[in-house]
């Protein structure tokens, strides 16, 4: 009971940790909108021939579309950072990458049985192989 609580907060933190960085990258994309729009408005005040306003407003579409696209990306690798933090909660709770061999080794003495214990050593040895190039 007490471990699910504790996993439960854990949850909620990765999770409040992704909410504020998607803030702040909302933010950091609006300020970015904010300066194309203003430099939008002094380039149109400032051109004298229409192809210059039209190049303003084109150039300011562009600013306010890599604004989003960065806002986007970084939503996207909060969301990454907060799996990977809980995948890998999720593997040293299951006795994944961070379980020392020998441990492994006395859980696998437990199952065997007539012929099983070659296949749980090559069983053993693949899977930490696998786990420490993750």
């Amino acid at each position: 009971m007490q471990l699910e609580r504790e996993r439960e907060r854990e949850r909620e933190t990765e999770s409040m940790k992704e909410k504020a960085k998607n803030i702040a990258a909302s933010v950091e994309a609006g300020a970015e909108k904010t300066k194309a729009a203003v430099q939008e408005m002094v380039e149109k005040i400032t051109a004298r021939d229409p192809a210059e306003k039209v190049a303003a407003e084109q150039k300011m579409k562009e600013k306010v579309q890599q604004a989003e696209d960065r806002k986007w990306a970084a939503c996207e690798r909060n969301v990454n950072a907060r799996r990977a933090a809980e995948a890998a909660k999720a593997d040293d709770d299951r006795g994944g990458p961070g379980l020392t061999r020998e441990l492994m080794y006395k859980d696998f003495h437990l199952l065997r049985g007539p012929g099983f214990y070659p296949i749980a050593i090559f069983m053993l040895n693949l899977f930490c192989f696998l786990a420490s190039n993750v």
